[in-house]
């Protein structure tokens, strides 16, 4: 048995309905997350997720291991940044920081904020060693896969541009 352990998967979306971290994506796009708290988040390219499914099968030497799967991690902000450079005009990217205290007494409300007020301001790498020695993956960046993913999602018809043509 081989384990693959997938970061937060982004990149080109294959279907036309909402899904987890689509959701992120759309969401920051749209507005809907007011601005960026202070959350590292591993980022990997679902290309890559499914080719270390394949290579998972290929490579006798993975038998019975555990690989993580991501390319590197990403400050919350780094992620708005890369959508706004790319869209600048056209949407709603709110690219001002979320303070503490505001997550703090939204996580009273809010689950999802609940659940980031514990990974406030850890700064971490996860280690994809493993996945690049044995399976032999070669990661697409973290930044391609964010703009690819809202790219996909805009010729899909999921997310609008309000610019005026």
């Amino acid at each position: 048995m081989v384990v693959i352990n997938p970061a937060l998967v982004l990149g080109p979306a294959l279907v036309q309905t909402d899904f987890s971290s689509g959701l992120i994506i759309r969401k920051i796009m749209t507005g809907e997350i007011p601005g960026a708290p202070k959350i590292l988040m591993p980022i990997v390219d679902v290309r890559d997720v499914a080719l270390a499914h394949l290579r998972a099968i290929q490579v006798k030497e993975a038998a019975n291991q555990r690989f993580i799967v991501s390319d590197s991690s990403l400050w919350f902000k780094d992620i708005i940044l890369t959508l706004a450079a790319k869209y600048p005009e056209g949407f709603k990217i709110n690219t001002s920081d979320i303070k503490y205290c505001t997550m703090k007494i939204a996580s009273w409300f809010d689950a999802s904020a609940k659940t980031l007020i514990g990974y406030w301001g850890v700064d971490y790498q996860l280690d994809n060693s493993k996945s690049k020695s044995i399976l032999g993956l070669e990661y697409t960046p973290a930044t391609e896969a964010i703009v690819e993913m809202a790219e996909s999602f805009i010729k899909n018809g999921l997310l609008k541009s309000n610019k005026k043509k």
